[in-house]
């Protein structure tokens, strides 16, 4: 037993960390030692979870319910698989089941927000749902997390004077947490602390950035070059507008943006569109449209790569919509430009690329291009 537990603790330590490979090879070795260990199944089922393949890991799950009837980790680790799939049907019942059998608050607690979670999504009642957390067990809890998820849960039914105190709590028990810093950003802003919203904000952006990319990530050339195939699939309105737009990626917006109240992980930002109601230009300046892309909070929109075109492709839509409606900020350069540019191909920093060139007879004779240069954690729930 005790290396079945050494290849356990491994495993969930790689997990926590995202090292899914190496934690489905620690819990290939747990099997291998206990090859009828429901904890071995339960573990395989979540690594398969973040993998993405939903199907593997309903059958690891069900499959540690069989040897253990009473062990209730794989039971909500089922629900959040259904919660994934958007079977809140499933999700509810799983969850329902844990709630009837569980007597420790922890376990009570998780099958709890996991329903509500899914009652939310699927449109119920506001009083449903806020009675569901309101039967939330008081702490302390053994998951370090809970104060975060139950104040980002009490955030998404609006009651931010309920999810203060506990985000607050969640920074405090674990500063690096950028998803609950984030939370907290947007509590300060509903609640008009702008100051400290800005403080959330800068925080989340440093610790985004010091995040590891996903392992199916790409690279700024391929990113370039699905951003393009997304552009190429566009029509009506943003397809002409955005034909001849600047298009720019960024890893995540600059900093001085996140200063005048923009969400730290807004995926695009636009300048430069002609809305309802806007001023004309100045008569001496030729407005053009820029297009800014953000990689990194892109990609957290992407749950399969293979989809990224298609992903982006219905951001653009959405996003020139919310854009044109005044729903977005702008991308912060407010200055009109007395110059025409037309964008050749999308830039990304580092990457080479050909001179912007201007309309034809709008460059100095002689002008030369420029020098191309180089290219420089899901827990261990309690049973």
């Amino acid at each position: 037993m005790d290396q079945l537990n050494a290849h356990l603790d491994r495993a969930w330590d790689l997990l926590t960390r995202g090292d899914l490979r190496g934690a489905r090879q620690s819990a290939r070795r747990a099997l291998s030692v206990a090859p009828d260990s429901p904890e071995v199944y339960a573990l395989l089922g979540h690594v398969a979870h973040r993998e993405g393949e939903s199907e593997e890991a309903l059958e690891h799950f069900e499959h540690a319910m069989s040897l253990d009837e009473l062990y209730l980790d794989p039971i909500l680790g089922a629900a959040e698989v259904h919660l994934a799939l958007e079977e809140f049907e499933d999700v509810i019942g799983r969850c329902d089941d844990v709630i009837d059998m569980a007597d420790e608050p922890q376990v009570v607690a998780d099958a709890l927000l996991l329903k509500f979670e899914a009652m939310f999504l699927r449109g119920d009642d506001l009083r449903a749902c806020r009675a569901v957390l309101d039967g939330v067990p008081a702490g302390p809890y053994e998951n370090p997390q809970m104060s975060y998820l139950l104040g980002r849960a009490w955030y998404d039914l609006g009651e931010h004077a309920r999810a203060l105190p506990l985000l607050d709590e969640a920074i405090v028990t674990d500063p690096q947490n950028s998803d609950a810093w984030y939370f907290l950003g947007l509590v300060r802003e509903a609640q008009r602390d702008l100051r400290g919203a800005t403080l959330a904000w800068v925080e989340v952006r440093a610790l985004d950035l010091k995040e590891p990319r996903p392992t199916w990530a790409l690279s700024l050339d391929a990113f370039g070059r699905v951003l393009t195939t997304a552009l190429e699939s566009l029509d009506g309105e943003a397809a002409d507008t955005l034909r001849e737009a600047m298009v720019m990626t960024l890893d995540v917006p600059p900093i001085e943006l996140l200063a005048d109240g923009v969400d730290p992980r807004v995926p695009l930002l636009f300048e430069g569109l002609d809305r309802p109601g806007d001023p004309p230009p100045p008569p001496d300046a030729v407005r053009f449209v820029r297009l800014f892309v953000y990689q990194r909070n892109a990609e957290r929109m992407m749950p399969d790569p293979a989809e990224a075109a298609e992903v982006l492709a219905e951001l653009l839509r959405s996003e020139f919509q919310r854009a044109l409606r005044g729903e977005l900020p702008d991308a912060g350069l407010s200055v009109e430009l007395p110059l025409s540019v037309r964008a050749a191909e999308v830039i990304t920093p580092g990457r080479s690329r050909k001179s912007l060139k201007p309309p034809a007879g709008a460059a100095p004779a002689g002008a030369k291009e420029p020098e191309k240069k180089p290219p420089t954690k899901p827990r261990k729930k309690g049973s």
